[in-house]
């Protein structure tokens, strides 16, 4: 959370500015309800459907898409007087698979970590490029992974050594 007289910086107005809003990342629907910062990035704070509704952190680099052209697309007024448009039909799609509305904006940072640093959890030595580093040490960061390859279990291992694999390859790759 944050003191709300804080000014904001621009990229951390950008996410509360579509606060609540569903927002896409990648092709996955997602509800924006945050931002966050490390020692090498800025994030948007999103929460995904699934069975745990876990958080995620996007990078503010890309990967998502607001969906501000939805607003008063296909705009209906009820015969109860509730008005409707496609982001409120997707605002609804969410909160009927387990993602409602946050009450407050999420703030979060972490100026002494970094999402490279999760890197060292991930066997470096078997990274050679620093792009591929750099995806799978982000990759490790948002699962949660920053224990070290030796507390890691063999399917967190596996999945490593195979998206390492992908990315030498250059292949598209879709993490479990």
């Amino acid at each position: 959370m944050r003191d709300e007289a804080a000014p904001r910086g621009e990229l951390e107005q950008m996410a509360f500015d579509h606060f609540n809003e569903p927002m896409l990342c990648g092709f996955e629907l997602v509800r924006c309800i945050g931002y966050g910062e490390d020692a090498s990035d800025c994030y948007v704070i999103a929460r995904r459907p699934n069975p745990r509704a876990e958080r995620i952190w996007i990078t503010c680099v890309g990967g998502y898409t607001f969906l501000d052209r939805l607003k008063n697309q296909r705009h209906v007024k009820a015969h109860n007087g509730e008005e409707w448009d496609d982001l409120r039909r997707l605002d609804y799609y969410l909160g009927l698979n387990g993602v409602p509305r946050e009450a407050e904006f999420i703030v979060e940072r972490r100026p002494e970590e970094s999402a490279l640093d999760a890197a060292d959890g991930c066997k470096p030595d078997l990274i050679e490029d620093h792009v591929a580093a750099r995806i799978v040490a982000n990759f490790c960061y948002l699962k949660g992974w920053t224990q070290g390859w030796e507390a890691m279990s063999g399917d967190e291992q596996a999945e490593i050594i195979r998206m390492v694999d992908s990315i030498k390859r250059r292949e598209i790759i879709h993490p479990v």
